[in-house]
């Protein structure tokens, strides 16, 4: 009997242990993040074993986003992915609203020749337009000519780039940044007087005169290179630092009342006043963050839904992160004081300020979002005028290249795809892989193989720049492989336990371990430095050397020094399996 009586009680405590661990396992799974906006994390999707044999493509996915060093020990955050293949929602007519690529020519600017080869591919996978931000890669003159960067376009370049748009029927508009995101000027010891704060050339500030004068000046060189345009971007967008300086402190006690909301459309409206007067037959677009705890009533106030239209910008791919940016009562804001609308979307250069290979998986899966929101949320009232799908070099000025254009081109194809086609499926992945020259239908997450599968330098592929885009697969894919995770994945990886300084310099090594270690850094640094190769020959036909060589020193550089390091120290000299040692 006291066996049997120790033995429930040793069941009850078992199973009292294994509910309190079912609900820790489910508040912990329920908790929502701090925030919404992390700048760097590695996500990785593991999808129901259920949806796995319903759909082929859905597969375990390495997500990564980097800031700083290179080999940063990455932050793990699990969260369960989104069937890829859904069924079509109702979508508009395509000829019925715009589909725009943004080029962020900003650091890491495309040579003309280059950027006249992808426009007709733009047109062809079903682009209506071009939302073109130039930042310093325009050519200014007069007060302004200090912003120009060393390769930027020249004026018959802009002219060209025009031309092409127009011969494919693209809608071109201009992006001008006139409040945050002005580094590009502020930095410039000129202009650093108009700052904001005075340590950060981020936000321009709104009370001073000469700020007006020099966006005024920005507008106008703008808009003498760009005859018949009907449309302009002005940006207004995450301006960082607002009332801060001494100016727009005094302006908030005296007139404003303390009210930042006041301060920030103040501006708005001054610069959407001065396009209206002296480009009357110019619609302004402005970026709508600033305005979404903007009340309708102030909107209202400063007839905003006469002078601008805002395009709402998610680049979430997670439902619930997707509404949570941009809640029902945002639509509902708008809807009582806009006219007209659009939406911003993002086919690269959203899901990390340091990813460099783009997950195709996520930007689909932020369409789908899109296409349930303009189909299900979006008020009546609204007149829909379409999407911009961003395609961002970097997060700001100063932040590090994130995915290229030519990474980020399949991407394109498919979510421009998705949004004319209202939704993704097998028959739509097999025709984009073919029309981008794909032999086999494109795989679109990014799974951990071993090196002697990773083989994406022979892929077959025909369009612009596809070079670029295989051989930044490979090197993606060589970093996460099973061998680079074995060899230096982490502290805790198999083999960084062999190589201490400790060790090599008492000779406490073993001559087998460290000749399996050689041989296998070997074979990854000779697989490295093949497709760093392929890379350095690529990136010069798309790309200007300055971001050619930023690309291969934050890039290819810290992969090919880690591992021909571990390569090096696992050399072994004689038999006894002592370490040759770096004098």
């Amino acid at each position: 009997m006291r066996l049997k009586d120790n033995a429930a009680k040793a069941l009850l405590l078992l199973g009292i242990s294994l509910l309190c661990f079912l609900l820790y396992l489910n508040i912990s799974v329920g908790k929502k993040p701090a925030a919404d906006n992390i700048p760097a994390q590695v996500v990785v999707e593991t999808l129901q074993r259920s949806e796995h044999k319903a759909n082929p493509i859905s597969k375990l996915n390495y997500h990564n986003q980097i800031q700083g060093s290179h080999w940063q020990q990455r932050m793990a955050v699990f969260e369960v992915s989104e069937p890829l293949y859904r069924e079509p929602v109702p979508v508009p007519k395509p000829d019925s609203y715009h589909r725009l690529v943004h080029l962020d020519l900003k650091g890491a600017n495309p040579k003309m020749n280059y950027l006249l080869q992808v426009i007709p591919r733009f047109a062809e996978w079903g682009a209506t337009g071009l939302l073109v931000e130039y930042e310093d890669t325009f050519p200014y003159r007069g007060e302004l000519s200090v912003l120009q960067a060393s390769d930027a376009y020249s004026l018959d370049e802009i002219q060209q780039l025009q031309e092409a748009a127009k011969h494919h029927d693209l809608e071109y508009i201009p992006l001008i940044q006139t409040f945050g995101h002005f580094e590009f000027v502020l930095k410039h010891e000129k202009f650093s007087s108009l700052r904001e704060v005075f340590e950060s050339p981020q936000a321009l500030c709104p009370s001073r005169e000469e700020s007006f004068q020099v966006v005024k000046l920005l507008i106008d060189q703008i808009m003498e290179n760009h005859p018949n345009l009907r449309y302009l971007h002005i940006g207004a967008d995450e301006v960082m630092f607002l009332g801060k300086c001494r100016a727009c402190q005094q302006r908030l006690e005296s007139e404003l009342h303390g009210n930042m909301e006041k301060l920030f459309l103040s501006h708005v409206v001054k610069v959407l006043h001065y396009i209206h007067e002296t480009y009357p037959n110019v619609q302004p677009i402005m970026w709508d963050d600033m305005l979404r705890h903007v009340s309708a009533t102030q909107m209202k106030a400063y007839n905003l839904g006469n002078l601008v239209e805002p395009m709402v910008w998610n680049y979430k791919w997670n439902t619930k992160l997707f509404h949570r940016t941009v809640p029902t009562e945002v639509w509902m804001s708008y809807n009582s004081v806009f006219k007209n609308i659009w939406a911003a979307s993002a086919f690269k250069g959203a899901t990390g300020v340091a990813q460099y290979y783009v997950d195709i998986t996520k930007h689909i899966g932020n369409h789908h979002l899109w296409l349930e929101v303009i189909n299900r949320e979006m008020p009546s009232g609204i007149n829909f005028r379409g999407y911009a799908l961003t395609g961002w070099q970097r997060y700001d000025h100063f932040a590090v290249l994130c995915e290229l254009l030519p990474a980020g081109l399949p991407s394109l194809a498919f979510c421009l795809q998705t949004l004319i086609q209202g939704g993704f499926n097998k028959r739509i992945h097999q025709n984009v892989s073919q029309s981008l020259g794909f032999k086999e239908q494109l795989q679109l997450d990014l799974d951990m193989y071993p090196v002697s599968k990773i083989s994406f330098l022979e892929e077959s592929c025909k369009f612009p720049g596809c070079i670029v885009y295989s051989a930044t697969k490979e090197l993606v894919h060589l970093e996460y492989s099973s061998e680079m995770q074995k060899l230096c994945g982490n502290p805790a990886s198999r083999f960084e336990g062999y190589l201490t300084d400790y060790q090599l310099q008492h000779d406490l090594t073993d001559h087998t371990r460290m000749d399996q270690i050689h041989r296998l850094a070997t074979l990854l640094s000779n697989s490295v430095n093949t497709a760093i190769d392929v890379m350095e020959r690529a990136l010069p036909e798309v790309f200007h050397q300055r971001a050619v060589a930023e690309w291969m020193q934050t890039r290819a550089g810290p992969l090919q020094k880690k591992v021909s390091e571990i390569r090096d120290k696992s050399k072994t000299t004689d038999s006894e399996g002592k370490i040759a040692q770096k004098q």
